[in-house]
Protein backbone atom coordinates (compact mmCIF):
# COMPACT_ATOMS: atom_id res chain seq x y z
CA UNK A 1 0.00 0.00 0.00
CA UNK A 2 1.17 3.59 -0.95
CA UNK A 3 3.15 5.54 2.01
CA UNK A 4 0.22 8.75 0.66
CA UNK A 5 -2.65 6.58 1.50
CA UNK A 6 -4.73 8.23 4.03
CA UNK A 7 -7.57 7.56 5.98
CA UNK A 8 -10.07 10.42 8.38
CA UNK A 9 -12.79 9.84 11.21
CA UNK A 10 -16.22 11.66 11.02
CA UNK A 11 -17.13 14.33 13.59
CA UNK A 12 -20.31 11.97 14.03
CA UNK A 13 -18.71 9.04 16.03
CA UNK A 14 -20.31 5.63 16.97
CA UNK A 15 -23.92 5.34 17.31
CA UNK A 16 -25.52 2.75 19.81
CA UNK A 17 -29.10 2.20 20.34
CA UNK A 18 -31.23 0.18 22.51
CA UNK A 19 -34.73 -1.09 20.86
CA UNK A 20 -37.66 -1.56 22.32
CA UNK A 21 -38.91 -5.33 20.86
CA UNK A 22 -41.73 -5.57 18.20
CA UNK A 23 -45.16 -4.96 19.44
CA UNK A 24 -46.51 -8.29 18.49
CA UNK A 25 -43.46 -10.21 19.47
CA UNK A 26 -45.46 -12.69 22.17
CA UNK A 27 -48.14 -13.17 19.78
CA UNK A 28 -46.71 -14.01 16.59
CA UNK A 29 -46.77 -17.57 16.14
CA UNK A 30 -43.98 -17.85 13.87
CA UNK A 31 -41.45 -15.52 15.92
CA UNK A 32 -38.78 -17.67 15.59
CA UNK A 33 -38.34 -16.99 12.05
CA UNK A 34 -37.81 -13.31 12.49
CA UNK A 35 -35.23 -13.53 15.82
CA UNK A 36 -33.81 -16.46 14.66
CA UNK A 37 -33.04 -15.68 11.09
CA UNK A 38 -29.33 -15.43 9.73
CA UNK A 39 -30.45 -12.87 7.20
CA UNK A 40 -28.29 -9.41 7.55
CA UNK A 41 -29.18 -7.33 10.26
CA UNK A 42 -29.63 -10.00 13.05
CA UNK A 43 -31.95 -9.24 15.55
CA UNK A 44 -31.04 -7.82 18.82
CA UNK A 45 -32.15 -4.99 20.70
CA UNK A 46 -29.01 -3.54 20.28
CA UNK A 47 -28.28 -1.53 17.57
CA UNK A 48 -24.77 -0.39 16.35
CA UNK A 49 -23.12 1.77 13.63
CA UNK A 50 -19.54 2.08 13.30
CA UNK A 51 -18.01 5.71 13.18
CA UNK A 52 -18.25 6.99 9.47
CA UNK A 53 -14.75 7.35 7.78
CA UNK A 54 -13.12 8.58 4.64
CA UNK A 55 -10.10 7.36 2.31
CA UNK A 56 -7.87 8.82 0.37
CA UNK A 57 -6.69 6.34 -2.22
CA UNK A 58 -3.51 7.13 -4.82
CA UNK A 59 -4.11 5.33 -7.96
CA UNK A 60 -6.84 3.39 -7.20
CA UNK A 61 -9.13 1.33 -9.57
CA UNK A 62 -12.72 1.40 -9.88
CA UNK A 63 -14.22 -1.26 -12.09
CA UNK A 64 -17.27 -3.35 -13.37
CA UNK A 65 -20.98 -1.34 -13.32
CA UNK A 66 -20.97 -2.56 -9.51
CA UNK A 67 -17.80 -0.33 -9.10
CA UNK A 68 -15.56 -2.07 -7.01
CA UNK A 69 -12.53 -0.55 -5.50
CA UNK A 70 -9.17 -1.80 -5.50
CA UNK A 71 -5.43 -0.97 -5.35
CA UNK A 72 -2.66 -3.22 -6.10
CA UNK A 73 -2.73 -4.71 -2.53
CA UNK A 74 -6.22 -4.05 -1.24
CA UNK A 75 -9.77 -4.04 -1.72
CA UNK A 76 -11.92 -2.10 0.06
CA UNK A 77 -15.42 -2.73 1.67
CA UNK A 78 -16.71 0.30 3.77
CA UNK A 79 -18.97 -2.14 5.92
CA UNK A 80 -19.69 -5.94 7.44
CA UNK A 81 -23.14 -5.19 6.05
CA UNK A 82 -21.82 -4.19 1.88
CA UNK A 83 -19.18 -7.46 2.44
CA UNK A 84 -22.23 -9.36 2.67
CA UNK A 85 -23.63 -7.79 -0.06
CA UNK A 86 -20.49 -8.77 -1.96
CA UNK A 87 -21.36 -12.81 -1.90
CA UNK A 88 -24.40 -11.62 -4.55
CA UNK A 89 -21.91 -10.17 -7.17
CA UNK A 90 -18.85 -11.90 -6.64
CA UNK A 91 -17.74 -13.20 -9.18
CA UNK A 92 -18.61 -10.75 -11.87
CA UNK A 93 -17.36 -11.08 -14.95
CA UNK A 94 -14.58 -10.35 -15.14
CA UNK A 95 -13.86 -12.88 -12.65
CA UNK A 96 -12.61 -11.23 -9.29
CA UNK A 97 -11.13 -13.72 -6.49
CA UNK A 98 -10.47 -15.55 -3.92
CA UNK A 99 -11.18 -12.59 -1.38
CA UNK A 100 -8.47 -13.47 0.74
CA UNK A 101 -7.05 -11.73 4.02
CA UNK A 102 -8.49 -8.33 2.89
CA UNK A 103 -6.83 -8.83 -1.06
CA UNK A 104 -8.36 -9.56 -4.21
CA UNK A 105 -6.98 -10.99 -7.49
CA UNK A 106 -8.36 -10.01 -10.83
CA UNK A 107 -8.60 -9.85 -14.46
CA UNK A 108 -9.43 -6.87 -16.03
CA UNK A 109 -7.79 -6.98 -19.46
CA UNK A 110 -10.99 -7.50 -20.94
CA UNK A 111 -12.71 -4.59 -19.87
CA UNK A 112 -12.76 -0.70 -21.89
CA UNK A 113 -10.09 1.19 -19.36
CA UNK A 114 -9.60 5.03 -18.92
CA UNK A 115 -7.93 7.21 -16.68
CA UNK A 116 -8.56 10.03 -14.57
CA UNK A 117 -5.44 11.45 -13.42
CA UNK A 118 -6.78 13.75 -10.56
CA UNK A 119 -8.70 13.31 -7.08
CA UNK A 120 -12.13 12.44 -7.46
CA UNK A 121 -15.07 11.22 -5.11
CA UNK A 122 -16.22 7.44 -5.24
CA UNK A 123 -20.13 7.87 -5.62
CA UNK A 124 -21.81 4.75 -6.70
CA UNK A 125 -22.01 1.22 -4.89
CA UNK A 126 -22.55 -2.06 -5.23
CA UNK A 127 -26.59 -2.13 -5.68
CA UNK A 128 -27.05 1.46 -6.18
CA UNK A 129 -29.95 0.70 -8.70
CA UNK A 130 -31.95 -0.56 -5.96
CA UNK A 131 -34.15 1.89 -3.92
CA UNK A 132 -33.43 0.98 -0.33
CA UNK A 133 -29.38 0.63 -0.74
CA UNK A 134 -29.12 3.86 -2.91
CA UNK A 135 -31.41 6.41 -0.13
CA UNK A 136 -30.20 4.64 2.66
CA UNK A 137 -25.98 3.74 1.85
CA UNK A 138 -25.30 5.60 -1.05
CA UNK A 139 -26.73 8.74 -0.98
CA UNK A 140 -25.72 9.72 2.07
CA UNK A 141 -21.81 8.74 1.21
CA UNK A 142 -21.99 12.32 0.26
CA UNK A 143 -21.88 13.43 4.47
CA UNK A 144 -18.12 14.19 3.52
CA UNK A 145 -19.13 17.47 1.50
CA UNK A 146 -20.90 18.83 5.09
CA UNK A 147 -17.63 17.43 6.96
CA UNK A 148 -14.62 18.11 4.80
CA UNK A 149 -14.44 20.89 2.77
CA UNK A 150 -11.87 20.23 0.89
CA UNK A 151 -13.47 17.87 -1.30
CA UNK A 152 -16.44 20.43 -2.27
CA UNK A 153 -15.09 21.04 -5.94
CA UNK A 154 -14.18 17.61 -6.53
CA UNK A 155 -16.13 15.38 -9.15
CA UNK A 156 -18.12 12.55 -8.43
CA UNK A 157 -17.33 9.18 -10.10
CA UNK A 158 -20.58 7.79 -11.52
CA UNK A 159 -21.90 4.87 -13.58
CA UNK A 160 -24.63 2.74 -14.05
CA UNK A 161 -27.40 6.12 -12.82
CA UNK A 162 -30.49 4.77 -15.21
CA UNK A 163 -33.03 4.72 -12.29
CA UNK A 164 -35.05 8.03 -12.06
CA UNK A 165 -35.01 8.30 -8.25
CA UNK A 166 -31.27 8.97 -8.64
CA UNK A 167 -31.20 11.66 -10.32
CA UNK A 168 -34.35 13.37 -8.27
CA UNK A 169 -32.73 12.68 -5.11
CA UNK A 170 -29.52 13.50 -6.18
CA UNK A 171 -30.10 17.19 -6.95
CA UNK A 172 -31.71 17.59 -3.21
CA UNK A 173 -28.24 16.34 -1.92
CA UNK A 174 -25.43 17.55 -4.19
CA UNK A 175 -26.47 21.59 -5.01
CA UNK A 176 -24.06 22.25 -6.85
CA UNK A 177 -23.87 19.77 -9.91
CA UNK A 178 -21.86 21.95 -12.33
CA UNK A 179 -18.66 20.37 -10.10
CA UNK A 180 -18.82 17.47 -12.76
CA UNK A 181 -19.05 14.10 -13.32
CA UNK A 182 -16.36 11.23 -14.38
CA UNK A 183 -18.34 8.31 -15.66
CA UNK A 184 -17.15 5.08 -16.93
CA UNK A 185 -18.07 1.70 -18.10
CA UNK A 186 -15.61 -0.41 -17.37
CA UNK A 187 -12.69 0.35 -16.02
CA UNK A 188 -11.27 3.54 -14.34
CA UNK A 189 -7.67 4.21 -12.94
CA UNK A 190 -8.15 7.29 -10.67
CA UNK A 191 -4.84 9.34 -9.39
CA UNK A 192 -6.49 9.71 -5.93
CA UNK A 193 -10.03 8.27 -5.13
CA UNK A 194 -11.74 9.96 -2.19
CA UNK A 195 -13.45 6.62 -0.54
CA UNK A 196 -16.17 7.57 1.91
CA UNK A 197 -17.88 5.06 3.83
CA UNK A 198 -21.13 4.60 4.56
CA UNK A 199 -23.14 7.27 7.31
CA UNK A 200 -23.76 4.60 9.51
CA UNK A 201 -20.93 1.73 8.30
CA UNK A 202 -22.26 -1.50 9.95
CA UNK A 203 -25.82 -0.72 9.92
CA UNK A 204 -27.69 2.45 10.80
CA UNK A 205 -28.16 5.52 12.86
CA UNK A 206 -30.10 8.57 13.70
CA UNK A 207 -28.01 11.08 12.21
CA UNK A 208 -28.09 9.16 9.31
CA UNK A 209 -31.54 9.43 8.81
CA UNK A 210 -31.93 12.83 10.25
CA UNK A 211 -29.32 13.61 7.09
CA UNK A 212 -32.33 12.17 4.65
CA UNK A 213 -35.10 13.84 6.44
CA UNK A 214 -33.59 16.98 6.77
CA UNK A 215 -33.26 16.94 2.78
CA UNK A 216 -36.09 15.77 1.38
CA UNK A 217 -39.29 16.44 4.14
CA UNK A 218 -41.24 19.29 2.65
CA UNK A 219 -42.73 20.41 6.16
CA UNK A 220 -43.53 18.89 9.65
CA UNK A 221 -45.55 15.71 9.41
CA UNK A 222 -49.17 14.60 10.94
CA UNK A 223 -50.10 11.16 11.91
CA UNK A 224 -53.13 11.10 10.16
CA UNK A 225 -52.32 8.78 7.04
CA UNK A 226 -52.73 5.08 7.01
CA UNK A 227 -50.66 3.83 3.68
CA UNK A 228 -50.73 -0.20 2.38
CA UNK A 229 -47.75 -0.16 -0.25
CA UNK A 230 -48.81 -2.48 -2.73
CA UNK A 231 -46.12 -5.02 -4.16
CA UNK A 232 -48.78 -6.30 -7.15
CA UNK A 233 -46.51 -5.09 -10.43
CA UNK A 234 -43.54 -7.11 -9.07
CA UNK A 235 -42.32 -10.58 -10.25
CA UNK A 236 -39.67 -11.56 -7.80
CA UNK A 237 -41.70 -13.97 -5.78
CA UNK A 238 -42.51 -11.42 -3.04
CA UNK A 239 -46.04 -10.51 -3.89
CA UNK A 240 -49.33 -11.79 -2.58
CA UNK A 241 -51.76 -14.25 -3.63
CA UNK A 242 -54.63 -12.96 -1.63
CA UNK A 243 -53.45 -8.97 -1.63
CA UNK A 244 -57.40 -8.37 -2.98
CA UNK A 245 -58.72 -9.48 -0.12
CA UNK A 246 -56.74 -7.62 2.44
CA UNK A 247 -57.27 -4.67 0.42
CA UNK A 248 -60.68 -4.93 0.22
CA UNK A 249 -60.74 -4.82 4.39
CA UNK A 250 -58.47 -2.46 5.33
CA UNK A 251 -59.89 -0.02 2.58
CA UNK A 252 -62.95 -0.31 5.20
CA UNK A 253 -60.49 1.12 8.27
CA UNK A 254 -59.32 4.10 6.16
CA UNK A 255 -56.13 2.31 4.63
CA UNK A 256 -54.95 3.74 0.91
CA UNK A 257 -53.23 1.05 -1.17
CA UNK A 258 -50.41 2.54 -3.33
CA UNK A 259 -47.92 1.24 -5.86
CA UNK A 260 -44.74 3.46 -5.75
CA UNK A 261 -43.05 2.15 -8.67
CA UNK A 262 -42.98 4.79 -11.34
CA UNK A 263 -44.29 7.62 -8.53
CA UNK A 264 -41.79 10.92 -8.43
CA UNK A 265 -39.86 10.46 -5.32
CA UNK A 266 -41.27 14.33 -3.99
CA UNK A 267 -44.80 12.67 -4.22
CA UNK A 268 -42.92 9.57 -2.49
CA UNK A 269 -42.40 11.91 0.18
CA UNK A 270 -45.29 14.13 0.51
CA UNK A 271 -47.51 10.69 0.72
CA UNK A 272 -45.67 9.39 3.92
CA UNK A 273 -44.60 12.57 5.45
CA UNK A 274 -48.17 11.99 7.14
CA UNK A 275 -48.58 8.52 7.39
CA UNK A 276 -49.64 6.89 11.09
CA UNK A 277 -49.26 3.61 9.39
CA UNK A 278 -46.85 1.76 7.33
CA UNK A 279 -47.64 -1.61 5.97
CA UNK A 280 -46.65 -3.84 3.39
CA UNK A 281 -44.35 -6.58 2.46
CA UNK A 282 -41.26 -6.57 3.18
CA UNK A 283 -39.37 -4.60 0.02
CA UNK A 284 -37.54 -0.67 -1.04
CA UNK A 285 -40.82 0.90 -0.95
CA UNK A 286 -41.03 0.21 2.98
CA UNK A 287 -38.25 2.38 3.46
CA UNK A 288 -40.05 5.33 2.96
CA UNK A 289 -41.15 5.05 6.52
CA UNK A 290 -38.29 7.15 7.18
CA UNK A 291 -40.25 9.95 6.16
CA UNK A 292 -43.24 9.16 8.27
CA UNK A 293 -43.00 11.18 11.78
CA UNK A 294 -42.28 10.33 15.03
CA UNK A 295 -44.75 7.16 16.71
CA UNK A 296 -45.68 6.43 13.48
CA UNK A 297 -45.94 2.43 13.22
CA UNK A 298 -44.46 -0.03 11.02
CA UNK A 299 -46.12 -3.29 10.39
CA UNK A 300 -44.12 -5.86 8.01
CA UNK A 301 -44.89 -8.78 5.93
CA UNK A 302 -41.94 -11.27 5.51
CA UNK A 303 -41.82 -14.66 3.60
CA UNK A 304 -41.36 -17.20 6.26
CA UNK A 305 -37.71 -18.22 4.75
CA UNK A 306 -36.31 -14.50 4.24
CA UNK A 307 -37.05 -11.83 7.21
CA UNK A 308 -34.41 -8.90 7.40
CA UNK A 309 -34.64 -6.90 10.26
CA UNK A 310 -33.60 -3.85 8.73
CA UNK A 311 -36.80 -2.00 8.99
CA UNK A 312 -37.19 -2.73 12.62
CA UNK A 313 -33.50 -0.85 13.46
CA UNK A 314 -34.71 1.92 11.37
CA UNK A 315 -38.14 2.64 12.84
CA UNK A 316 -36.88 2.13 16.46
CA UNK A 317 -34.30 4.61 15.45
CA UNK A 318 -37.13 7.35 14.86
CA UNK A 319 -39.10 6.27 17.88
CA UNK A 320 -41.87 4.51 15.38
CA UNK A 321 -43.29 1.53 16.67
CA UNK A 322 -42.73 -1.98 14.65
CA UNK A 323 -44.94 -5.29 14.31
CA UNK A 324 -44.01 -8.06 11.59
CA UNK A 325 -46.22 -10.97 9.88
CA UNK A 326 -44.92 -13.44 8.98
CA UNK A 327 -46.22 -15.52 5.86
CA UNK A 328 -45.97 -19.22 3.60
CA UNK A 329 -45.48 -19.23 0.28
CA UNK A 330 -47.81 -20.71 -2.22
CA UNK A 331 -46.90 -23.21 -4.64
CA UNK A 332 -45.86 -20.20 -7.57
CA UNK A 333 -43.69 -18.70 -4.75
CA UNK A 334 -46.28 -16.33 -3.62
CA UNK A 335 -47.07 -14.86 0.19
CA UNK A 336 -50.40 -16.31 1.51
CA UNK A 337 -51.01 -13.44 3.66
CA UNK A 338 -52.88 -14.29 7.47
CA UNK A 339 -55.00 -11.48 7.01
CA UNK A 340 -56.57 -12.33 10.83
CA UNK A 341 -53.33 -11.27 12.17
CA UNK A 342 -53.02 -8.39 9.73
CA UNK A 343 -55.97 -6.92 10.79
CA UNK A 344 -54.88 -7.37 14.95
CA UNK A 345 -51.76 -5.36 13.84
CA UNK A 346 -53.57 -3.06 12.74
CA UNK A 347 -56.18 -2.66 15.74
CA UNK A 348 -52.83 -2.82 18.00
CA UNK A 349 -52.13 0.61 16.76
CA UNK A 350 -55.24 2.31 15.95
CA UNK A 351 -56.63 3.29 19.04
Amino acid sequence: MSDSFFLKYSKYGESCIDCFPPLNLEDEPDAHAFTDSLVSHHYSLNHRAAVPFVYEIPNATVATTQNLVFDDEYFYLDSYHNEGLMKTIVPVPPVFGPLENGTIHCDISTLDQSEYGGAAIMFIGPHSSNYHHWLLEVLPRLWILDEFPEYKDLPLIMSNMDRSFQGETLMKVWKVPMRGTVSHDGVLRVGKLIFSSMMAPGGHSRVQLDWLRSRFLPRTGKLERMIYVSRRDEVNRRSASNEDELIRKIREVGFEDVVLTGMPHEDQVELFVDAKIVMGIHGAGITNHIFAPEGAHVIEFHPYDYTNRVYFFTSNLLNQTYQFVICERDLSGNLCLPIDRILKCIERVSK
